[in-house]
């Protein structure tokens, strides 16, 4: 029997020497040199992957998937400023702001370089555009309730905003509550939104510690 991985790194191999194939006999083939920099990627090679994309991107402009990969590729180099700015160019050319994956994408940038509110903004505007995403509602959920932890946790935050983080986190909660009760397949752990929704509770518990100590 094969070993674990063994068969991945098959049909990686596979798929590199298809691509290459394709462009020996059509050198400008650019959904072909996607492909390559798509299989670098994921064999771990960042940085080869990352000139591919980028030499796409310059041969036409026309192709979304590759801005896409390389704003992917910024995000595991922690180059954030870069993967925000590809994400919102590419939403701006090529889906006047409204592919809801692309928003979570962008999101999901703001997040892990610390930026909550932008996250939120963003979350909102694709929650509007596809309202019946639970996906969307529950990674909004997951940043207010976030949003709220750091500004309770803070002691010097003011009184308006503990209010405004207690009421947050009570969206988060019925939120989270609702989530947890899915019975459908999600795209998102269910199990997952009931931890959360606990979480939530167990905050929410704190909150009048919270708010008397802003009024002081």
């Amino acid at each position: 029997p094969s070993r674990p991985g063994e068969k991945e790194h098959k049909y990686q191999e596979r798929a590199l020497a298809f691509f290459k194939q394709v462009l020996r006999q059509d050198p400008r083939n650019m959904y072909a040199a996607n492909g390559i920099g798509c299989v670098l990627a994921v064999k771990g090679h960042i940085r080869e992957a990352r000139d591919v994309f980028a030499q796409v991107r310059e041969a036409t402009a026309e192709m979304p998937d590759v801005w896409i990969n390389l704003a992917h590729i910024y995000v595991e180099q922690k180059q954030y400023v870069s993967a925000i700015q590809m994400y919102e160019n590419c939403l701006k050319k090529f889906y006047l702001h409204r592919n809801v994956e692309i928003l979570l994408y962008l999101a999901r940038a703001h997040f892990v370089y610390g930026k909550l509110k932008e996250t939120r903004r963003i979350l909102l505007h694709a929650r509007h555009i596809a309202p019946q995403d639970n996906l969307i509602l529950f990674n909004l959920s997951y940043v207010l309730r976030h949003l709220a932890t750091t500004t309770l946790k803070d002691e010097k935050s003011g009184l308006e905003e503990v209010v405004s983080a207690v009421r947050n986190l009570e969206l988060a909660q019925r939120f989270f509550t609702v989530l947890s009760k899915a019975t459908e397949r999600q795209k998102y752990d269910v199990s997952h939104a009931a931890a959360e929704a606990r979480q939530c509770t167990d905050l929410l518990s704190q909150a009048q510690y919270h708010v008397a100590r802003a009024r002081k």
